[in-house]
C-alpha cells in the first residue's frame, strides 16, 4: 500500500483543522480577508493614479466580476440565472456603477487610510434609510450615535479646496452603497448571493460599455495588469464578504471588517508613504464607536 504524500496529507489536516473552528471564527478569517482584498482593490486604484479614468477601472471589474459569477451560476442548471426581483437587479447595478466611480474619484486625491474610514459611514446611511424604507424604528441613541459618526467624518477630512470634491464622492458613494444594501436585504429572500454578483456585474457592464469606449485610455502594460488585479480583488472581496455572513453571525464577525482601517494605514504608508495624521485617528475611532453602538441597539 502507497502511504499518502507529505504534502497531501498536510493539506488533509489542515482542511480539517480549518472544519474544527466553531462557525464565527470562520466567518471572522473570511471577513478579515475580505478586507484586506478590499483594502489592496482601493490600493490599486490609486496606484494608477488618474491614468486611466474611473469608467474604466469599473469596467473592467464589472466584466471580471461576470467571468467570475457565471460558472457559479451555470452549476445550478436551468433555473440559474432567474431571478425574483429583475428591476431591483438592474437599479442595484445602475447604483453599483455610481458608487464605484465616486470612490475610484475620490481615491485619486485622498489617502487611502481616509478613503477608507470615511466609508465606514455606509451603516450609519443604511440606518437611516432603513428608518424611511423599511420603516425600522430610530432611537435617540440612534440619532445621537449617527451625528457622531458624521461628526467623525469632519474630523477626517478637514474639507479644503479639491479635498472637500472628494471627500464629498467619497461620502456620496457611501450612501449609495447603503441604499444597494437595502436593496440587496429585499433581494435576499429571493436570489442568492450568487445571482445578485452576476446581474450587478453584468449590468454595471451594459451601462459602461458607451462611456468607456468613448472616455477609452489604452493603458500601458503596467496599468493593465492593475487594473486586472483590481477586478480580481474587488470580486475576491465580494465573496469573500458573502461567505463570511453565510457561515458566521453577522453581529460576530461584521466587527472584524473594521481591520480595513489598520491594513490602509499599513498599506498607505508602505505604498505611497502616506502617514496618518492623529485626526485620522479620532475620526476613525468615533465613526467605528458609533457604528458598533448601533449595531449593538438593533441587536
Amino acid at each position: 500500500m502507497i502511504a499518502p504524500s507529505a504534502p497531501a496529507t498536510n493539506g488533509a489536516n489542515m482542511i480539517a483543522a480549518w472544519k474544527r473552528l466553531s462557525p464565527n471564527t470562520r466567518g471572522a478569517i473570511y471577513m478579515v480577508c475580505g478586507a484586506l482584498s478590499a483594502t489592496m482593490m482601493f490600493a490599486t486604484v490609486k496606484a494608477l493614479d488618474g491614468r486611466v479614468g474611473s469608467f474604466q477601472i469599473v469596467f473592467f471589474r464589472a466584466f471580471i466580476g461576470t467571468l467570475v459569477a457565471i460558472p457559479m451560476l451555470m452549476r445550478r442548471g436551468g433555473r440559474g440565472f432567474r431571478s425574483g426581483h429583475m428591476g431591483l437587479q438592474l437599479a442595484n447595478g445602475v447604483l453599483g456603477v455610481a458608487a464605484m466611480t465616486a470612490s475610484y474619484f475620490a481615491l485619486t486625491y485622498m489617502d487611502l487610510a481616509d478613503a477608507t474610514a470615511v466609508l465606514f459611514t455606509r451603516p450609519l446611511f443604511l440606518l437611516l434609510l432603513a428608518m424611511l424604507l423599511l420603516g425600522e424604528a430610530m432611537q435617540v441613541g440612534r440619532w445621537l450615535a449617527t451625528l457622531v459618526g458624521f461628526l467623525g467624518v469632519l474630523v477626517i477630512v478637514k474639507p479644503a479646496g479639491i479635498i472637500e470634491l472628494a471627500a464629498l464622492a467619497i461620502v456620496f458613494a457611501a450612501f449609495v452603497s447603503a441604499l444597494m444594501m437595502v436593496f440587496a436585504k429585499k433581494m435576499a429572500l429571493a436570489d442568492g448571493p450568487d445571482i445578485q454578483l452576476f446581474y450587478f456585474n453584468l449590468t454595471m457592464g451594459v451601462v459602461l460599455i458607451v462611456p468607456t469606449a468613448v472616455l477609452w485610455i489604452t493603458p500601458s502594460w503596467p496599468d493593465l495588469w492593475l487594473l486586472i488585479l483590481s477586478g480580481v480583488l474587488g470580486t475576491t472581496n465580494a465573496l469573500f464578504f458573502v461567505q463570511a455572513l453565510r457561515v458566521g453571525e453577522a453581529t460576530a464577525v461584521s466587527p472584524f471588517d473594521y481591520s480595513r482601517l489598520i491594513f490602509a494605514a499599513l498599506i498607505g504608508f508602505i505604498l505611497f508613504r502616506e502617514v496618518p495624521d492623529v485626526w485620522f485617528w479620532v475620526g476613525s475611532v468615533m465613526i467605528v464607536a458609533a457604528n458598533i453602538y448601533i449595531a449593538r441597539s438593533r441587536r
